[in-house]
């Protein structure tokens, strides 16, 4: 699916500020249960994990959800009726979003049928990690704690995939997620000895390369760039904020998936440029450092 021109109408950013962007940020529960201060030597242990959960199912913080951005209640316009059915679950546009959610759930299924085998299988643990189960740093974000924990992150992801998917195109919006769960993956297991699991840092990747559109694209969106921005910078204060209050929370995984996201986005594009063709007619150009998913517009 190739990237949306930003300024074209259906897409999740229109040039014009006030219908910009219906984005939801889920803020506070971009949250990732870990054990805290538990260094794993071997494996993980079963009974402790399983004890862990149970005890800990309730430390997400309250729900904090930001609503439309930019919007001027004297010039907001109706969604259009095929742009409203594009960005809804089951739309086009979304497919890549609802693929992971879908995972998400079937992955939690197969966890209780497993009776928490396929849970202490996959998790993020040090010591299996080093001692060759590389799959350990993927795996991670297909998994939950519990329901509460996957109900959030599915949220957060339905929240931010969408806008993400249509701006970057769908091949580049499921390598940035990607990238961004090895990479959170990666920091927790360099600089946090505990295990974990979770959506989260994946999540983190999208809103750091939403950040980059934006901060990238500030002549194409106008006043609604820095709208956005400022709304991720709060998410993330109040994220930082919660994680140091929390000590459940893998801080080091966060922080691992908005750099990766950030740097993929960086790197992938898009990167919308305005040039003339030979009649003198401005168009856009995606032009990445990147070039791999590059598109046509």
């Amino acid at each position: 699916m190739p990237a949306l021109d930003p300024t074209s109408r259906g897409t999740a950013i229109h040039s014009n500020g006030p219908r910009a962007l219906s984005l939801s940020l889920n803020t506070a529960n971009l949250a990732l249960f870990c054990l805290h201060g538990v260094q794993a030597k071997h494996s993980i242990s079963a009974r402790r994990l399983r004890r862990f959960l149970a005890g800990n199912g309730g430390i997400l913080a309250s729900s904090t959800a930001f609503g439309l951005l930019s919007r001027k209640k004297s010039t907001r316009r109706a969604p259009e009726p095929s742009s409203a059915g594009a960005n809804a679950f089951g739309g086009p546009r979304r497919r890549g979003t609802d693929v992971l959610m879908a995972i998400n759930v079937a992955v939690f299924l197969a966890q209780f049928v497993s009776k928490d085998k396929l849970l202490l299988m996959g998790a993020k643990d040090n010591g299996l990690i080093r001692a060759g189960q590389w799959w350990r740093l993927i795996t991670p974000v297909f998994l939950h704690a519990n329901l509460l924990h996957l109900v959030s992150n599915n949220y957060s992801l339905n929240s931010l995939g969408p806008a993400v998917e249509m701006l970057s195109g769908r091949p580049r919006f499921l390598t940035v997620y990607t990238a961004s769960a090895v990479a959170g993956s990666a920091a927790s297991f360099l600089f946090s000895p505990a295990p974990s699991v979770g959506a989260s840092g994946a999540i983190f990747g999208l809103g750091g390369a939403l950040a980059v559109y934006c901060a990238r694209h500030r002549d194409l969106m106008g006043s609604t760039s820095d709208a956005i921005l400022r709304q991720l910078g709060q998410a993330l204060a109040l994220n930082i904020a919660i994680g140091f209050t929390t000590p459940q929370i893998d801080q080091w995984g966060h922080f691992g998936g908005l750099v990766g996201g950030a740097l993929a986005s960086y790197l992938l594009g898009p990167q919308l440029e305005r040039m003339r063709d030979k009649r003198g007619k401005e168009t856009l150009c995606d032009n990445p450092l990147v070039p791999v998913f590059a598109s046509k517009l």
